[in-house]
């Protein structure tokens, strides 16, 4: 046998890298699809040999695409397109560009019936002491609605843990104005989205009686604290009063309907933008789609799967 025709080591690591990367990319392009099909602003043409050159709708279905569309093609057969920046910006104008809060609340409450709401929250410090979070509400198809960032003084700001804590009540009190009845809240700390949560669940429930868990109706703080993770227990005390806001405002949307409640760990670079611009205010979609960087944030990340 020559030397060199039994493949070693090398090569078979370096055929399996082969392997795993196109079976991410195939993975990539099937979830491509499948999104584009679910999406209402991205138009999905049909491989031509799914469809039947016999029907009336044929031509239609292979006509050309709107000349304000990015073409992505994954295939010969198949092609997707997604929304300019400008276009995008002019379709979610058109569905959330109003000025009026009312009629905003109206739309949210009336869309809650149909689909899940997104909200994004981060928080920003720096050395110097400044300090703030911002909140983005958004479609479950990630267009944005209302946008709210927040100043925390200098003498209120007490750790990075107790900061994005402030994320999700101003997110929160956001998706309470605006009656949200079915939403998401990101946040990007894994131990804040664990603290809210775990004692949301058995927010009724102590144990400092005698060791079992018993009904009652609040729980102390003490037995909050319990399920904090042990590096953020000196946060606990303002924490927990925070915590008990979110809960209120929670139960306030519950009883004009508001389904589940439910934080997970996610993050946003448009809601950490909207933390740093330091100032307590609220910006509709005009103010949002007019700063550049803002929005080329969130048309990043509504569309990332297509512009990677």
């Amino acid at each position: 046998m020559e030397r060199g025709s039994d493949p070693g080591p090398p090569q078979k690591k370096e055929q399996e890298e082969d392997d795993e990367e196109e079976e991410k990319e195939s993975n990539k392009r099937v979830l491509r699809s499948i999104l584009a099909r679910k999406h209402p602003d991205i138009r999905h043409k049909p491989n031509k040999k799914d469809l039947d050159p016999n029907t009336s709708d044929f031509a239609a279905k292979l006509e050309k695409f709107d000349e304000r569309l990015l073409r992505l093609n994954d295939d010969d057969d198949e092609e997707i397109q997604i929304p300019s920046r400008s276009h995008w910006k002019d379709i979610c104008l058109g569905i959330w560009g109003m000025k009026d809060d009312k009629e905003i609340i109206n739309r949210v409450k009336a869309a809650s019936t149909e689909q899940d709401f997104e909200i994004f929250t981060d928080g920003w410090y720096n050395d110097n002491g400044g300090s703030g979070c911002g909140v983005i509400l958004q479609e479950g198809c990630h267009r944005p609605i209302v946008a709210a960032s927040k100043v925390i003084p200098r003498e209120e700001f007490v750790s990075p843990f107790h900061l994005q804590l402030e994320g999700v009540a101003l997110g929160v009190k956001l998706a309470k104005k605006y009656n949200t009845l079915s939403f998401r809240l990101y946040c990007p700390s894994e131990a804040v989205s664990s603290f809210v949560m775990q004692n949301w669940i058995s927010k009724d429930e102590c144990c400092c009686a005698g060791g079992d868990w018993e009904k009652v109706e609040s729980r102390c703080k003490d037995c909050s604290k319990l399920l904090m993770f042990t590096g953020h227990h000196e946060d606990h005390d303002k924490a927990f009063q925070l915590s008990k806001e979110i809960f209120s405002d929670i139960s306030d949307l519950q009883t004009i309907g508001l389904r589940w409640f439910d934080v997970s760990e996610g993050q946003s670079k448009a809601a950490y933008h909207v933390a740093k611009l330091q100032q307590d205010k609220e910006l509709n979609l005009m103010e949002i789609s007019n700063s550049k960087e803002l929005w080329d944030l969130i048309y990043a990340e509504a569309f990332a799967l297509f512009l990677e």
